[in-house]
């Protein structure tokens, strides 16, 4: 399987058509991703908070071709991390482990010290799973694109 990602920046005609995921820090740029997928794609994010708490949030669940709002607020020159997977498999994985609940048993969730399996491993249907780091830039806002 084929992973390639593409960031850009997004111009403010594509953000007057995303829809927010519902996690608001304070305002000044926006981490948006978007699909390439043939298929419907889950995206599951992963960052740490002001307070150097460790949060995977999910699932952002992307049409082919759709862009959706993943966080709102500071996330300019940050390290977040990635996950996302289709029905078909994974198309989104990296070696940095953090929890996640599968797709099958609940499409909104937040889990705080994603970073700690014994909290993770606590739960029914979740798991430490594979999330791929990435930087944003200084940009106002920021897209990160996932493909299959």
């Amino acid at each position: 399987m084929k992973l390639r990602n593409l960031v850009s920046v997004v111009s403010a005609g594509i953000l007057g058509c995303v829809s927010s995921f519902g996690f608001t820090t304070p305002a000044n740029a926006d981490l948006n991703i978007c699909s390439q997928a043939g298929s419907q794609a889950f995206v599951a994010i992963s960052f740490k908070d002001r307070d150097g708490i460790i949060w995977s949030k999910g699932w952002v669940v992307l049409e082919p071709g759709q862009c959706k709002r993943a966080l709102s607020g500071s996330v300019r020159n940050v390290e977040i991390a990635i996950t996302g997977q289709t029905y078909q498999g994974t198309i989104e994985t990296g070696s940095l482990l953090r929890c996640v609940i599968w797709q099958q048993s609940s499409r909104d969730w937040t889990v705080k010290n994603a970073d700690k399996a014994e909290i993770c491993n606590q739960g029914k249907q979740r798991g430490m799973g594979g999330f791929n780091v990435f930087k944003t830039d200084n940009s106002r806002d920021y897209t990160y694109t996932v493909y299959d």
